[in-house]
């Protein structure tokens, strides 16, 4: 991923400023890192490293979470993530529409 951010198209290589491309970049290597972070907080809170044999009501004593996220979602995955998985993608759908509305404003003002 890493080096997918640092590389940039031939078109835009030499420029010296930083473009629409690499602002999108940055996002999705947020993205990517928040999704990671997440990954790893629902597994240690709704799941565990290694609960077997623990009793229900002992596992989500300890949750952050409570027993309401680590239920099953309507994603059919734990709760939490369904509402994760449904703003990581409105937030980009909508960073990529604000991106297409600025560059479209940009073309009527500067360029026509």
């Amino acid at each position: 991923i890493v080096f997918f951010v640092t590389e940039r198209p031939a078109a835009i290589a030499d420029v010296s400023y930083s473009t629409a491309h690499d602002k999108f970049e940055h996002v999705m290597m947020l993205a990517s890192t928040l999704i990671s972070f997440e990954n790893v907080m629902i597994w240690l809170q709704c799941y565990g490293m290694d609960r077997t044999g623990v009793p229900d009501y002992f596992l989500y004593e300890i949750s952050i979470f409570g027993m309401d996220m680590c239920s099953e979602g309507f994603l059919r995955s734990s709760l939490f993530d369904s509402l994760f998985f449904v703003i990581i993608v409105g937030w980009i759908s909508m960073y990529f529409v604000q991106m297409v509305v600025k560059g479209g404003v940009y073309q009527l003002r500067v360029l026509a």
